[in-house]
């Protein structure tokens, strides 16, 4: 049930969520974009892999916390953020996680890879009795 409510928090906090490249000099060339996978999989999947990886203990409060980072030409994560924390602990168990994130499937645009940045939300609620 707990599980269930934390992926129902995700999946309207995702509709939130926005990928765009990144730089002041973009060009947006003619072609169609794909957008990075974790795992062969969507949003949801990596949001279960942070869930299954986080020490939800280290969670100090809660709300919601921010993340933002780029999924690189080689599927790594590059330049992890936390834009909004619960507290110290919080924000560098989420980096920790997101450290752990095997390669994604790097986003495409003509057929040739190329670097996302996504910022995605997790809200966190405390189990009431």
């Amino acid at each position: 049930m707990k599980n269930a409510f934390f992926l129902l928090l995700f999946l309207f906090a995702v509709s939130f969520s926005h990928a765009q490249i990144m730089g002041e000099d973009e060009v947006y060339l003619d072609g169609d974009k794909i957008e990075a996978k974790f795992q062969g999989g969507d949003l949801n999947t990596f949001y279960e892999f942070v869930m299954k990886n986080l020490n939800k203990t280290k969670i100090e409060k809660e709300g919601q916390l921010l993340c933002s980072f780029t999924v690189n030409e080689e599927g790594s994560l590059k330049n992890i953020r936390i834009v909004k924390d619960l507290g110290s602990a919080s924000a560098f168990e989420m980096i920790r996680v997101l450290q752990l994130s095997p390669k994604w499937q790097p986003a495409t645009r003509n057929g040739k890879p190329v670097a996302t940045t996504y910022t995605i939300p997790f809200t966190f609620k405390r189990k009431r009795n």
